[in-house]
């Protein structure tokens, strides 16, 4: 595979009236260096709290559904 790869995963629960929802106690985890506006590194705590509300907006429920 050429060119950069990055990885993002979190935990998701079915429920029972057949949604599924992200679990952030697991917290996120990925290869991915979040930083701040003057280009320093941001904590752990602050990337998983960016990269949950990322998370957030993507579309993934659907590609869950159908896998069961």
């Amino acid at each position: 595979m050429d060119g950069n790869v990055i990885s993002l995963s979190w935990d998701w629960r079915h429920h029972s009236n057949y949604e599924v929802s992200p679990d952030f106690s697991g917290g996120v985890r990925t290869n991915i260096l979040c930083l701040d506006e003057r280009g320093y590194d941001l904590s752990v705590a602050s990337s998983e709290a960016l990269l949950s509300k990322v998370i957030e907006r993507l579309d993934w429920q659907h590609f869950v559904m159908c896998l069961h």
